[in-house]
């Protein structure tokens, strides 16, 4: 990285008693690169009076405050130096003025001497560490006459206080003005900075937390918000306070505002800003960003609000797509898991099922596509259609025919779907399973053994093509081999950045220990990485041929909860 400092640099700054911004440094370079022109200007003018002394000098004075303002106009246009170069060039135009005044006589010319006038604004633009040097250096160009003439004329010392004067006014004015600016600009900054921090959570209780701490030590040393119930009395407090705050100083405050945190016509909180300090007041352009603030805080907090229910929602229809328990079959051990993407705001496709017949049970695993009402509609519809007619006595591409043909009928709006469909027909320490699968991935069969493997042709999605291909294989589950159906999920929890492939999952089921119908949902799950939002829905079904596990339960049936979903993961 280059030590240069470029204008972009060293302008943003803009907090009180650094540079100004970028937009105000360019003009201030520029304004001040004006006056030394027309300062060079009026030096030139003075040699077309009779009787001036050492036009020579007076000439020099002129061609130093040209050289002057053109670097100043290329540090502002060009964008090079940043204000590096335009102090170096101020410093340079008064030192070397002030050595031309004193040795040419061009100090005699009072039009050489207005030009210094341009010295107060260029001071006035420059950060407060610098401001010092550049008044200084002014000063001794104005007063140096006064040590190397003998005889000062009385014109000259009338100027010369007239513009050290003149100077030092433009200088407190236009500090003034732009303290203002970099006050409004500061202003504005904490309410983009709110803006972002709001945008950040969804969550009600973190958005209140949020909204006091944004507003400490800025604009507040003291910051509480009181949230209403329906009835207008105060539900919960939520403040937040500057270091060094002391707790009990409510009655030492000084300065306090309160607002109504409003948001569609409802008084959602009542927020309020304390200042114990003497010196601070909310003057009318403070109190209009403490308004803008509240205003976006309560748009923050109904909008969290909103989520919340919707989540809610979401979760609520969620649980009523899929058991809230698996059920407990002899022979064999069941075990599941679901993901919902994102935050689980919105209602998605995948699900699945598990339901006894008088000889074993069937398991399916669905993805329809889309989300929201619709989906869950669609999804509710193939949950009790394929158990209506799996419990005729269909085979499982049998049952997957008759829901495409059933949502053909009902016209999904070109909604389609995917399914695998299993049936275990469970005996003494096996199970014959037939399995049928409908634009689905395959299965995971993983033997006793360790060997493991893919299960079934992929087939044509549901509720596309009035005759779709679907085929249906035959094998045996012998005791300690395990059935794993999943949807599209899985692989694709963090697509694009990465998708977990077919490959990989072998390989881990491989690896993983055997034994239980949970432990290929756990080594699944290590592919992919749980502390983040996922891409899609993650829908797994797990089912181990074992020994009699009657009465089991997966895990997480005590929660409530779609069975082996952790309720942190809800």
């Amino acid at each position: 990285m280059s030590g240069e400092m470029t204008l972009a640099e060293s302008f943003e700054v803009t907090r009180p008693g650094q540079a100004p911004g970028r937009r105000e440094a360019q003009a201030a370079v520029a304004i001040a690169g004006g006056l030394y022109l027309v300062g060079a200007l009026l030096c030139t003018s003075a040699l077309l009076l009779p009787n001036v002394d050492s036009p020579a000098g007076v000439l020099a004075v002129a061609l130093d405050a040209t050289l002057t303002g053109a670097l100043l106009f290329y540090a502002a246009e060009r964008a090079w130096g940043g204000l590096r170069l335009a102090f170096l060039a101020d410093l340079w135009g008064v030192v070397v003025i002030a050595v031309l005044c004193a040795s040419g006589g061009g100090a005699a010319s009072p039009f050489a001497l207005i030009y210094f006038f341009a010295i107060g604004h260029a001071a006035a633009f420059q950060p407060r560490g610098r401001v010092a040097l550049v008044g200084l250096a002014g000063l001794i160009a104005f007063l140096a006459p006064l040590f190397y003439e003998a005889h000062v004329s009385s014109t000259f010392g009338a100027i010369a206080c007239v513009g050290v004067v003149l100077a030092l006014l433009s200088t407190v004015v236009i500090h003034l003005a732009l303290s203002r600016v970099r006050e409004q600009r500061r202003r504005l900054e904490i309410l983009i900075a709110a803006t972002a921090e709001l945008d950040k959570s969804l969550d009600p209780a973190e958005t209140l937390r949020t909204i006091a701490q944004m507003a400490v030590p800025d604009l507040a040393q003291l910051c509480i918000i009181d949230l209403l119930d329906g009835n207008g009395a105060i539900a919960s407090t939520v403040s937040a306070r500057a270091e060094g705050m002391p707790s009990a100083t409510l009655e030492q405050t000084r300065a306090a505002v309160a607002l109504p945190m409003i948001a569609r016509g409802h008084t959602q909180a009542v927020i309020s800003f304390w200042h114990r300090d003497g010196e601070t007041h909310y003057d009318s352009g403070l109190r209009a960003v403490l308004e803008d603030l509240t205003g976006r805080a309560g748009m923050a907090l109904d909008n969290a609000h909103l989520y919340a229910e919707r989540a809610q929602v979401a979760r609520t229809l969620r649980r009523s797509l899929m058991p809230a328990v698996l059920p407990a079959i002899p022979g064999v051990e069941l075990a599941s898991y679901f993901r919902p993407m994102r935050a689980g705001e919105e209602v998605g496709g995948d699900f699945y099922d598990v339901f006894a017949d008088r000889d074993g049970c069937w398991l399916v695993v669905g993805d329809v596509c889309g989300k929201g009402a619709e989906a869950a509609a669609l999804t509710g519809f193939l949950r009790h259609t394929i158990a209506a007619y799996a419990r005729q006595g269909e085979t499982p591409a049998q049952v997957l025919a008759q829901v495409n043909r059933a949502m053909l009928e009902q016209d999904f709006d070109g909604r389609f779907a995917t399914a695998i469909l299993a049936h275990l027909r469970i005996e003494a320490g096996s199970a014959e399973l037939r399995l049928a699968l409908a634009g689905h991935p395959a299965a995971l069969l993983t033997r006793a053994d360790g060997q493991v493997s893919e299960l079934g042709s992929t087939g044509a999605l549901l509720g596309i093509f009035p005759e779709p291909a679907i085929e249906e294989l035959t094998t045996t589950l012998a005791a300690g081999d395990s059935l794993l159906l999943y949807t599209d999920g899985l692989a694709e929890a963090h697509a694009p950045r990465r998708i977990v492939t077919v490959e990989e999952m072998i390989e881990r089921l491989t690896r993983a220990p055997r034994g239980r119908a949970q432990e290929g949902i756990d080594a699944l799950l290590e592919l992919i990485d749980l502390e983040r939002d996922v891409a899609d829905d993650i829908a797994i079904l797990s089912v181990w041929v074992g020994g009699d596990t009657s009465g089991l339960l997966a895990d997480g049936a005590q929660s409530g909860l779609p069975a082996s979903v952790p309720a942190s993961r809800g």
